[in-house]
């Protein structure tokens, strides 16, 4: 048959007649063990190949290239892709708190064998069924949740998920929440502190992104810690979270009332507790956290006059003083110690100096740690009775 002139040939016809009589692309099959004979493996990283002709091709398959070993390919420019998988897994760890799971590594092109490798001598750890902390990577909180979340598919829910978006301190239980239908269990050990939970319903959206951290969103964070008054969280701890919510910006409290509603329509756990805390928090005030909340509670109770919050004072320097407490009348200054903002010695120094300021222009400083608030209510009260009863009520 008579050949078409190229000039007649659709282009695509053109391209293959010119690129027929290439040889094959050569690529290299990464996490692949070279096609040879059987052998003891050579040690990771040896240049073991296969056996070549002199003319450059295969002994055993006349006319075809010569097959390169896994993860050994060199371009023209001379650099070495040996590194390239680890570059992969580094980048994958980076993104998600030193964690990696086996379907990246795999997917980076490290085999099963070498991740078998690696992990006996230590190179990767393994904390789930599929999941893999890189030894170069310190262990922390996060990455416990990470590992979590990706060996389970879960999301970092209640006051975990909470704490990862700046809200209450790090709990002691860290809560991790499944989906109906996917297993709360992992083949490999769960860590001590890790607590899955299931859920029946979690939308799409209700979950969220935090720091790589797959989570549940703010509302639904904040409804599931109400649902877990009494049992597991106190009264007190749900307000705290509230507060800080609102104080920190992340919510304002038309948002959370119209929560309220929207989740009582659905008939969600919580909302009796949730809707106590925001009543809570609009009798008290705008206060800095919990214990000062609980410190309004005990003086109401105790039929004491009750302070000023939040009180701005102007020192003789001229330099503003925001207070917790103040009785006004009796220049008396009443500060909560110990709780998020007093927890460093930088902070605790600084408030040691600022109320050796104020009692230096005439005010009384009493100052109550969170100590003082748990075990001994009764003292405090004897105490501020005793400060505020000569002059009066403020």
């Amino acid at each position: 048959m008579a050949s078409v002139p190229d000039h007649h040939r659709p282009d695509a016809d053109r391209i293959r007649s010119t690129t027929v009589d290439r040889p094959p692309t050569l690529r290299p099959v990464i996490g692949r063990p070279p096609s040879v004979a059987p052998s003891p493996d050579p040690p990771e990283g040896s240049t073991a190949d296969v056996a070549t002709g002199s003319d450059g091709q295969t002994a055993n398959h006349p006319g075809r290239s010569p097959r390169r070993p896994a993860g050994r390919s060199t371009p023209d420019d001379g650099t070495d892709r040996r590194i390239a998988p680890d570059v992969a897994v580094g980048a994958f760890a980076a993104a998600q708190h030193g964690i990696v799971t086996r379907g990246q590594l795999t997917s980076a092109g490290i085999s099963p064998r070498t991740i078998r490798r690696r992990t006996d001598r230590g190179e990767l750890i393994a904390v789930g069924a599929r999941t893999y902390r890189l030894a170069s990577a310190p262990g922390s909180v996060r990455s416990v949740v990470m590992a979590a979340c990706l060996d389970r598919g879960a999301f970092a829910s209640h006051r975990t998920a909470l704490w990862l978006q700046g809200i209450g301190p790090e709990p002691e239980r860290l809560d991790v929440t499944v989906r109906h239908g996917a297993s709360r269990r992992s083949a490999g050990a769960d860590h001590p502190r890790l607590r899955v939970r299931s859920s029946t319903n979690l939308p799409d959206d209700d979950v969220v992104t935090v720091d790589g951290i797959p989570t549940t969103s703010l509302a639904r964070s904040l409804f599931g810690t109400a649902a877990q008054v009494p049992h597991e969280v106190s009264f007190g701890d749900l307000v705290d979270v509230v507060a800080q919510a609102l104080e920190s910006g992340k919510a304002t409290m038309p948002w959370l009332r119209w929560l309220l509603e929207e989740r009582r329509c659905r008939g969600r756990n919580g909302v009796l507790a949730f809707e106590a805390a925001l009543d809570a928090r609009d009798r008290v005030g705008p206060t800095e956290s919990w214990l000062e909340r609980h410190f309004v509670d005990l003086v109401t109770d105790a039929g004491l006059p009750r302070p000023a919050v939040q009180r701005r004072l102007t020192r003789s320097s001229g330099t503003p003083a925001r207070v917790d407490f103040l009785y006004e009348a009796h220049r008396l200054v009443v500060e909560v110690l110990g709780y998020a903002f007093h927890r460093t010695p930088e902070q605790l120094a600084a408030d040691t100096m600022r109320a050796n300021e104020l009692q230096a222009e005439g005010h009384r400083v009493f100052q109550i740690t969170a100590r003082h608030l748990s075990d001994e209510p009764a003292r405090v009260v004897a105490l501020l009775a005793a400060m505020v009863a000569p002059a009066g009520h403020a």
